[in-house]
């Protein structure tokens, strides 16, 4: 992987020819992000449990050239994890760049929720993001360089009510960031986090049934309206980029203001 060292003005964004995986890819986020760095010539490694969304995205783009490869993966499972890992690097013959885009959300008051659904949050949510962390850096160590981007989220950072295991996960995701960026910058290794506020994908569109409740989330956005999944990709593409290579255990939030106030 280049650095600034080795980059000039026209190349200091490009991610051209890296080998990335992407976890969550059939999710909006994670289906903006896989187009936007196949568009910009990544080669990708696209995971997720939605075995027909995946397949979806990756007919997608095939169709407009990309160097593409699915794998179905169940963040819960410890070993899909380490097998998707594996799968990823042998072909793209390495691996330059982990996104960790994988996550579950639940809903319900925190006297309401059950171990089992507690339990399955945080396995998802931060248990999954560790283990292909933990996988990635083990190849991307004996490369001497690599980056890990793990998605945070604005609830990482400030409290919700009806959401204890989703903000606790993701709270937790950025001191993980933290410590294996620590850990590992020796290695070569930058691990940073995005956090976003509310983006418009299929899962905040479900608010529509509620319109109170949608209108009063884009009201604590200062900037007056929802993200695009297009823009958090266009995040992590920064964080991927020779432009990062300065920045490590760092959340960059981006949240159109939220968790100013």
């Amino acid at each position: 992987m280049c650095d600034m060292t080795s980059t000039d003005s026209r190349d200091v964004f490009s991610i051209s020819g890296q080998r990335v995986m992407l976890t969550g890819a059939a999710g909006g986020i994670g289906r903006a992000t896989a187009r936007l760095f196949a568009e910009a010539g990544a080669r990708l490694a696209v995971s997720d449990v939605d075995g027909e969304g995946l397949a979806a995205l990756v007919t997608e783009l095939r169709a407009a050239g990309a160097d593409v490869w699915p794998d179905r993966i169940d963040l819960a499972d410890p070993d899909a994890i380490s097998a998707g890992v594996a799968s990823a690097t042998e072909r793209l013959g390495g691996l330059d760049v982990l996104i960790n885009n994988g996550a579950v959300r639940a809903i319900g008051a925190a006297i309401e929720v059950e171990p089992d659904g507690w339990d399955r949050v945080l396995d998802i949510n931060l248990r999954g993001v560790f283990l292909a962390a933990r996988a990635a850096a083990r190849v991307m160590a004996e490369q001497g360089s690599g980056r890990i981007i793990n998605l945070a989220s604005q609830l990482g950072l400030v409290a919700a009510p009806g959401r204890v295991a989703y903000v606790t996960s993701k709270g937790a995701v950025i001191q993980l960031t933290r410590a294996l960026a620590l850990e590992w910058v020796e290695s070569g290794i930058l691990v940073n986090a995005v956090a976003p506020g509310p983006i418009d994908t299929p899962l905040l569109a479900s608010l529509d049934r509620w319109p109170e409740e949608r209108e009063r989330l884009r009201a604590n956005v200062p900037m007056g309206r929802f993200g695009r999944p297009e823009e958090i990709a266009a995040v992590i593409m920064f964080l991927a980029s020779p432009a990062a290579s300065f920045i490590t255990g760092h959340t960059l939030v981006a949240d159109g203001g939220y968790t100013i106030h």
